[in-house]
């Protein structure tokens, strides 16, 4: 996701009620997203469906496929908390130039 598309899905959510934008107490140059009560009732809501979707679909997986894909995403999750995403970015070529071999 771009930052323009999370920037137009947090202006969304807010226009509905559903987060607020509040700033970080620590540093001035960011904000924190909060969920709010009507935001958690969304989630209440429809947290049944997501899970019994899910269950369904690692039901054709095996148990040892589960505990690998399970370790997959841990490691995954633990990659991307460690990246520099600024610096990843930085890094990457722009969108439609290729990059010199």
């Amino acid at each position: 996701m771009t930052t323009a598309s999370v920037t137009s899905l947090l202006d969304t959510l807010e226009r509905r009620g559903l987060v607020e934008r509040r700033p970080d107490p620590t540093d001035r140059r960011r904000l924190l997203i909060v969920i709010t009560d009507d935001g958690k009732a969304v989630v209440d809501q429809f947290l049944p469906e997501v899970v019994a979707l899910q269950t369904a679909a690692l039901a054709t997986l095996t148990e040892a496929q589960r505990r690998q894909l399970a370790e997959l995403l841990a490691t995954l999750g633990a990659e991307l908390t460690a990246l520099d995403a600024d610096e990843v970015i930085r890094a990457a070529a722009p969108r439609g130039v290729p990059r010199p071999s």
